[in-house]
């Protein structure tokens, strides 16, 4: 009995030592599946620049040292120190990035995903390292694939000709993107056009057969008609100059540039379309001569 019981002991030794490296091994041993899951958010707040939250989610889990994969560690140090420096905490983003050169003193930012100002703090870090002495000359580029911080200009053209403000009913505040300025503006001259159409029907609907004259009877309403014909032409008239000027005033311009910074992911742009149009001369229409043929 007691050597059968020393042999189960050395065999369960035997059975723990082969087993512990093993497990050791897998880089995932040292995260649960609910800091799996804290993980996987902080890439996700990262991704929307919601870097308060990645700082609160990323923190513990590096605090802890439960991270064991390498490149997840390097890409968690990373979105930490940059939610730092975006969150305007430069000593903690100088700190959390000095453990990342440490760990890869060739390690570089993606200059297409990240600010220039970012870059140039992260580079600095870096020369201040390779100074004193705490890590060694860098050597190739590293760069992590993914959404990149890029600045997206956009160009916006205005197509609208400038003879389009001279039409009536607002279109040039229509136009200009004012559009409360743009239905007075319509309202003010319906309503003068409405007056000048049914004032002038009414002063011909008062007149005499041929003669185009108005009894005396009718003289005062006729008045009172072509006033208010005075009183509509004038205020359709007013109000398409008062539109016109306006609108000139405050054209915007034909070019319109905005900056802006998004997350893009190379893999999703679209692919250069190749130009499919070619010119090749060919005889003229008459035989004489030479001419131009294209496929586009």
């Amino acid at each position: 009995m007691t050597r059968a019981a020393a042999g189960f002991g050395v065999a369960l030794v035997l059975t723990l030592a082969l087993a512990s490296p093993a497990a050791a091994a897998d880089p995932d041993a040292g995260l649960d599946d609910a800091e799996r899951g804290r993980l996987n958010e902080a890439d996700e707040a990262f991704r929307y620049q919601d870097y308060e939250r990645t700082i609160a989610l990323l923190r513990p889990l590096l605090d802890s040292g439960h991270i064991q994969d390498p490149g997840e560690l390097r890409r968690a140090r990373e979105h930490l120190g940059a939610s730092y420096w975006f969150a305007d905490a430069k000593d903690a983003a100088r700190l959390v990035f000095s453990l990342l050169l440490k760990d890869r003193p060739d390690y570089r930012l993606d200059p297409l995903y990240y600010p220039p100002e970012l870059i140039r703090f992260f580079e600095d870090e870096k020369q201040r390292l390779t100074d004193a002495g705490l890590i060694g000359d860098t050597g190739p580029d590293t760069v992590l694939r993914g959404p990149r911080r890029t600045l997206v200009t956009t160009v916006t053209e205005r197509r609208l000709p400038a003879i389009a403000y001279l039409m009536p009913f607002g279109v040039g505040q229509f136009a200009n993107g004012d559009r409360s300025k743009g239905a007075a503006v319509a309202v003010l001259q319906g309503i003068g056009l409405a007056l000048n159409v049914g004032t002038w029907l009414g002063v011909e609907a008062l007149k005499r057969g041929k003669t185009n004259s108005i009894a005396a009877a009718d003289e005062g309403r006729a008045q009172l008609l072509r006033a208010l014909w005075w009183a509509g032409t004038g205020m359709a008239t007013a109000s398409w100059i008062y539109s016109v000027a306006d609108g000139f005033a405050n054209r915007p311009p034909r070019t319109k540039v905005e900056q802006r910074w998004e997350l893009v992911d190379p893999e999703d742009l679209p692919t250069p379309r190749e130009s499919s149009r070619t010119l090749r001369p060919t005889t003229g229409p008459t035989a004489l001569g030479l001419g131009l043929s294209g496929d586009f």
